[in-house]
């Protein structure tokens, strides 16, 4: 039997008792019966005809939220209708603590705060393929938009590898989970793959990316309708120097322009922070822009990150600033609305210390506010996570230890707004039985408030066949339109691989 554990770890506000309290629950993936127990996270450029490759589908996918059915009783007997609030675990409930309290670890709906509402599996090609939600993203329709790096893989009957080229699988999911349509994305014949992935109002679909390209990779952005998917532009940006240019992130602006960013080589040892302005109705470039730090016994290879647009029209770019061969810093840069500037630097970590920081993720609210993470690799991996305004002033921090339960690794992969300001948080996490020399990866996710005080947390387990649970590799965090969290990234279980995404509850 496929079961999958649901941990609901809901955290203290900073005005409750230190004792934080603990709902487990446990659900068959076919969604039967549930128990639980409580107890006491000048360039070159290009704009060019659709390049949208693949066909449209509306095919269902996505599983709708546990204990729904249940199996017949082989003695006749039917059991009473499920009362929440009884204080009994019956068919329907993810928890009941026989109280009408509503704002507690368990809902006047028998609900778990923070629970999983729904998940969608996308299966691979074929067994040996490659496939991993990269990005997510809501529309205002509630819709849950994704880009998930696909490559497929065969091996013949002599055992030859034939390997496709990297491209990106972009799909689209109503509210309760089923598929309206994919789409297969792929800039000729070779590699194309992901960087970001943003929605404007009218649910159109920005993605920037990187492809191959004649003196290296080349940054590329397309822009397809949000009805079927169907791509109306994309744009092409090759820097003057032969190298590498990434495509890093998009953000859609006031105006419904996209900006995207991401890094090119500028010369011998020298790489720059970039982002651009395109028109959202025909992918022409409005205005660029570069940014470097100081050069370093001749090196200033710095790297351009992802990027949020403020309410007030300013991009700001997350990026690894490079200060010396042993340091590396991690800064935030403010631009003008109109692409001028810099307007103002932001390194929250540099302290004078040898240290190789990275660019991590970026958020916007409606407040004129900034959300930005930091990360650092190796033996002591950590993140950090800051709110500032618009004077880059830190208005609170946080980091790892935060978010992390225990001795368990957690790692971030994402942040995200909701409507009402509110960010969630998400990741995944090493479980593991040490006894029987056992691990899996666990996903996470936390919703803060504006204060940056916890208001409910979850650690979910994959399902189960054989002796661990499958690994769900978050790669993406996304925040749904009703305030829940989305994440993406892969599911893998007795050696197959599959797309998997999942919407929380608020």
């Amino acid at each position: 039997m496929r079961r999958a554990l649901v941990l609901a770890l809901a955290f203290a506000s900073a005005c409750s008792a230190d004792q934080v309290s603990t709902t487990e629950t446990t659900t068959d993936a076919s969604s039967s019966s549930e128990t639980s127990e409580t107890t006491a996270g000048s360039t070159s450029s290009e704009t060019t005809a659709p390049t949208t490759a693949g066909t449209t589908t509306d095919e269902t996918t996505g599983t709708s939220s546990p204990g729904t059915t249940v199996d017949p009783d082989p003695t006749g007997f039917e059991p009473p209708d499920a009362v929440c609030g009884n204080g009994f675990l019956e068919e329907g409930e993810q928890c009941d603590d026989g109280n009408d309290v509503d704002e507690d670890d368990c809902s006047n709906a028998c609900l778990v705060p923070c629970g999983l509402e729904w998940t969608a599996l996308e299966p691979a090609p074929t067994l040996d393929s490659e496939i991993s939600g990269l990005r997510v993203v809501r529309d205002g329709a509630g819709n849950t938009l994704v880009a998930a790096h696909l490559q497929e893989i065969t091996v013949d009957e002599e055992e030859n590898v034939i390997e496709g080229p990297d491209t990106i699988l972009v799909i689209k999911y109503d509210p309760e989970g089923g598929q309206l349509w994919q789409q297969v994305l792929s800039d000729g014949d070779g590699d194309t793959n992901v960087g970001g992935l943003a929605v404007d109002e009218l649910g159109d679909v920005a993605i920037v990316g990187t492809v191959d390209g004649a003196d290296g990779s080349d940054i590329w952005a397309t822009w397809l309708d949000g009805q079927d998917g169907s791509s109306a532009w994309t744009h092409t940006h090759d820097g003057d120097f032969d190298g590498d240019d990434y495509g890093m992130g998009v953000a859609i602006g006031p105006d419904g322009d996209p900006i995207i960013s991401g890094q090119v080589r500028d010369g011998d040892k020298d790489d720059d922070v970039f982002i651009r302005k395109l028109d959202a109705m025909t992918g022409f470039e409005v205005w660029t822009s570069t940014w470097s730090g100081q050069p370093d016994n001749g090196y200033s290879v710095d790297a351009g990150g992802p990027v949020a647009v403020a309410s007030d029209g300013a991009p700001y770019v997350i990026a690894e600033e490079y200060v010396s061969f042993n340091t590396v810093e991690a800064t935030l840069i403010r631009f003008a609305a109109d692409g001028s500037g810099p307007e103002a630097t932001l390194s929250p970590l540099a302290d004078g210390e040898v240290h190789k920081h990275a660019a991590g993720y970026i958020a916007a609210d409606g407040a004129g506010h900034v959300y930005f993470t930091i990360e650092r690799f190796g033996a002591a991996p950590k993140f950090w996570l800051y709110k500032i305004d618009d004077t880059q002033t830190i208005l609170w921090e946080r980091d790892r230890d935060d978010f992390q339960d225990g001795e368990d690794d957690w790692y971030h992969y994402g942040i995200a707004v909701t409507e009402d300001d509110e960010l969630v948080v998400g990741g995944r996490r090493i479980n593991e039985i040490q006894l029987e020399d056992l691990s899996w990866w666990e996903a996470w996710t936390s919703r803060l408030s504006a204060d940056g005080d916890p208001i409910c947390a979850l650690v979910l387990v994959g399902p189960t066949e054989g002796l661990s649970p499958a690994d769900l590799l978050v790669q993406a965090v996304g925040a749904a339109s009703d305030g829940g969290a989305l994440l993406t990234g892969a599911q893998a279980l007795e050696g197959e691989s599959m797309l998997w995404t999942a919407r929380f509850r608020p």
